[in-house]
């Protein structure tokens, strides 16, 4: 039974169409052409070194906070900016990994103490099953900004990343399989635990799924 599934909340009225044949054919076309494209690494793109160092100014910044502040913790990028599948609309996951770390007075301590050192928009959501800080960093002249995430010792989301990356790394037609996955989920709004809908992740594992059915990589 599926009874105790919560189905999406939106209305019928706000639901994006869906796929036409033609969108859908289009779709399995471009799978077919990733699948015959081979394995090889690809490169990086401008736009993803532009992302990479956005991600090592935030973790020098935290790493800093850190020290200062005597946590003794380890700071590590999780999430979509580490298995390989990050897109431009992908927020960038931080984590203080450490023994003995008060989760709320560290998330407070860093909330205070970033709002001076480039971000805003900070959003304290402390009561989730794990607490985290939202906030924004600004990267462009015109306002624009990258979304960070920060939690305390989420080992689950590092491991889950780290099993992601090391498929992405096998085959490359993982990576961009997932990546228009996770195009089609959101071009859709059919992504999003908050609406009832799979997260991320779970289109991520779907897709790696599917490319060891179709033996493109080990189980």
């Amino acid at each position: 039974s599926r009874s105790h599934l919560r189905p999406c909340t939106m209305a019928d009225a706000e639901r994006p169409a869906l796929p036409s044949e033609k969108t859908v054919r289009n779709l399995q076309e471009t799978i077919d052409y990733y699948f015959s494209i081979g394995s090889t690494k690809p490169s990086k793109s401008t736009a993803e070194k532009l992302f990479d160092d956005w991600a090592q100014r935030v973790k020098t910044l935290l790493e800093k906070h850190c020290e200062e502040r005597h946590i003794p913790a380890e700071v590590q990028v999780f999430g979509s900016f580490a298995n390989g599948f990050k897109t431009s609309g992908s927020d960038l996951d931080i984590v203080l990994v450490g023994d003995h770390i008060d989760v709320v007075p560290t998330l407070e301590a860093c909330a205070n103490e970033l709002k001076h050192k480039g971000f805003s928009n900070i959003t304290r959501i402390l009561g989730a099953k794990v607490p985290l800080l939202k906030m924004t960093l600004k990267t462009t002249s015109d306002g624009g900004g990258l979304e960070v995430d920060l939690c305390v010792n989420n080992r689950l989301g590092l491991r889950n990343s780290r099993l992601l990356l090391t498929y992405c790394t096998k085959d490359r037609r993982v990576l961009y399989l997932g990546r228009l996955m996770k195009a089609l989920a959101r071009g859709y709004e059919i992504v999003g635990t908050a609406d009832g809908c799979l997260n991320s992740y779970a289109y991520m594992l779907m897709v790696v799924h599917f490319c060891v059915l179709n033996k493109v990589v080990p189980n």
